[in-house]
């Protein structure tokens, strides 16, 4: 079977030019990344509004990134990924799980990130860097990004991002982890590039 691609209103083909014009210039946030009413002393140049050390390394930004620090601080292989979709300015995370290993050693729960995001074609620049990432073969497994469960009472669609196990061995946590490392340290790079793809025009 073939379909036609579906057409679009003038309207409608300047939103998403608008959307792939954000990603593509980088937008992100401003400021400190965590929290903008962070007041932490700069160790580098002595400002608490400065952004020289506002990286995921910053020894407060675990707790800073989570709604309820004292119980639910972002997990230390988690932090990278979650402070850079937060920079990035497109995507708001709202739960995550850096992956467990069960008593006897096996993968007991995989890495996990459930997020909104404002735009599809945000999430397809996402989904498209991934795959581009795993093209690449700098990640151990591929990563996808679907939609996942919301509160019945919540109108909100969530989706979140874990690794593909299907059909291979189990992998290691240790490798899953680092795939988060790799995905948060391209993040940047890859939205920007696939929407210059998507949008040549603006690049």
């Amino acid at each position: 079977m073939r379909t036609r691609r579906r057409s679009w209103s003038s309207e409608e083909l300047r939103r998403l030019d608008a959307e792939l014009g954000e990603a593509a210039r980088g937008a992100r946030v401003s400021g400190r990344v965590c929290d903008p009413g962070c007041a932490v002393r700069c160790a580098i140049c002595g400002s608490t509004m400065c952004e020289c050390a506002c990286t995921p390394e910053c020894p407060q930004a675990s707790a800073a990134l989570s709604v309820d620090p004292e119980l639910y601080p972002i997990e230390p292989a988690m932090t990278p990924l979650v402070f850079e979709m937060k920079r990035l300015g497109v995507f708001e995370t709202c739960w995550s799980c850096e992956g467990h290993d069960a008593p006897d050693g096996r993968l007991w729960k995989t890495p996990s990130l459930w997020f909104y995001a404002r735009s599809q074609a945000h999430l397809r620049l996402l989904a498209g860097g991934l795959s581009a990432l795993a093209i690449e073969g700098r990640l151990s497994r591929p990563w996808r990004v679907f939609v996942t469960h919301s509160e019945y009472d919540n109108p909100d669609t969530m989706y979140a991002l874990e690794p593909v196990l299907e059909g291979e061995a189990p992998p290691s946590l240790a490798a899953l982890q680092g795939d988060l490392r790799q995905i948060a340290a391209a993040l940047p790079r890859m939205i920007r590039e696939e929407a210059a793809r998507i949008r040549p025009a603006s690049a």
